[in-house]
């Protein structure tokens, strides 16, 4: 694969952690306001959560985990930093990239991520996180 279409898909990944971290901290300031209705902050919550999800993750049934369920970090712990979380190695095969991450913090922890081109696009298909204890992959809710 190319130098550019790398480049491309990078772009797409970075996107993806920096509009979820922004999407972190508009939750905390939905949650912060008492006017709101519980359902009318999880509402506003999901529906930018599923904007996001639209634009870089494949269009599957996702059971379990964001969109259909929402969770988010706090200042000082968000599971999305683009400042803490870069990328270490990026594998190829076939009409897929695997991005490994690494981020540091708090709790240092390693990720894997499966995106897919279609439509001449790049999508986030999948996550998952390293489990030091059980020595494997795990899947992860993205």
């Amino acid at each position: 694969m190319n130098t550019e279409e790398i480049e491309k898909i990078k772009e797409v990944f970075y996107s993806f952690i920096s509009q979820m971290n922004n999407w972190e901290k508009y939750c905390n300031e939905i949650e912060q306001d008492k006017t709101l209705s519980f359902e009318t902050q999880f509402e506003k919550q999901k529906s930018k959560l599923i904007n996001i999800f639209n634009e870089f993750c494949t269009p599957k049934e996702r059971k379990f985990g964001r969109p259909v369920t929402i969770s988010y970090g706090n200042e000082g712990s968000y599971e999305y930093d683009p400042n803490l979380e870069k990328i270490s190695s990026i594998e190829e095969s076939n009409n897929k990239i695997t991005i490994y991450t690494e981020k540091t913090g708090v709790l240092p922890t390693k990720y894997q991520y499966t995106i897919k081109k279609m439509h001449n696009h790049w999508y986030i298909d999948s996550k998952k996180r390293y489990s030091e204890w059980k020595k494997k992959w795990i899947i992860y809710s993205l």
